[in-house]
């Protein structure tokens, strides 16, 4: 009799095996595509973040650039005011020599002016 209970319960198994195959039957059948469009939307995903990639890399470059032209000008800048600097002073000096020259010009009349008052009065 243990025989024929063991075996009945191994028929037993088996149709509820068969039971849940059937009711189980059908439902993983539409994951193959929802599968195939999941890998289609990673490959399209993919492929915008390689463009992303370019692009992230062509900013860097740019801002390579832009940072490169920044430093440039700031040099330039300060080369500009070193010169601006010495022109000034050159023009002081210059200013200066001036003033200089036309005292001296001044005095260099009065004293002609003077001198020639002197012979005006002493030929009268």
């Amino acid at each position: 009799m243990s025989q024929l209970a063991a075996l009945l319960v191994a028929a037993a198994v088996a149709a509820l095996f068969g039971i849940i195959a059937y009711l189980l039957k059908g439902r993983f059948d539409g994951q193959d595509i929802e599968i195939g469009r999941l890998r289609a939307q990673v490959d399209v995903n993919t492929q915008a973040l390689i463009k992303l990639n370019e692009s992230q890399k062509a900013v860097i470059v740019s801002q390579t650039i832009i940072t490169q032209a920044h430093a440039k000008l700031v040099d330039d800048t300060e080369d500009l005011e070193d010169k601006t600097g010495q022109l000034t002073l050159a023009t002081q000096r210059l200013q200066d020599r001036l003033d200089a020259h036309t005292e001296f010009q001044q005095r260099l009349r009065e004293e002609t002016d003077h001198g020639r008052r002197g012979r005006l009065q002493s030929t009268e």
